[in-house]
């Protein structure tokens, strides 16, 4: 089962999406939480494993754990972030 929660980014910010680098992820993933802090309950973020960019669909993957749970983030290059939860 994997659950889906889509939400835009709103950053504003001209990072060049194949280009972007650990930090941009990391903190758009942390402000997307910050604005959503009920989403899905998760709540915190860690990163684990490697971010890997897709551009077929011009989006990144990027693993993290909250608490015990193992999450992966998707952010798309249109500006949207999708959390989902590996089981």
């Amino acid at each position: 089962m994997m659950a889906i929660f889509v939400q835009g980014c709103g950053d504003g910010s001209d990072v060049s999406c194949p280009e972007a680098d650990r930090a941009f992820l990391d903190n758009s993933i942390k402000g997307h939480l910050e604005r959503n802090p009920r989403e899905g309950e998760v709540t915190d973020y860690k990163p684990q494993g490697d971010a890997t960019y897709d551009s077929y669909n011009n989006w990144w993957s990027v693993p993290f754990v909250s608490g015990a749970r193992k999450m992966i983030a998707i952010l798309s290059c249109d500006g949207r972030v999708e959390l989902s939860e590996q089981r």
